[in-house]
């Protein structure tokens, strides 16, 4: 069997076997266009930011019963 072939992010150094993957992956070192309302952190997509919350939430949920 060939090996197959890998693309690597010059940036970081991850390594994707598809192209496509890469350039999704490339766009995670554009400056954040989307912020973080609880923390500074800031994301170069919706997707990120919207899973990055998440675990704000989780994090910080409390139950409470009465």
């Amino acid at each position: 069997p060939t090996p197959a072939k890998l693309y690597g992010c010059g940036e970081c150094g991850r390594w994707y076997r598809h192209r496509g993957s890469l350039a999704n992956h490339r766009h995670s070192h554009r400056a954040g266009d989307f912020a973080c309302s609880l923390c500074p952190q800031r994301f170069g997509n919706m997707t990120a930011l919207q899973a990055h919350t998440r675990g704000h939430r989780g994090a910080t949920t409390t139950t409470t019963t009465t």
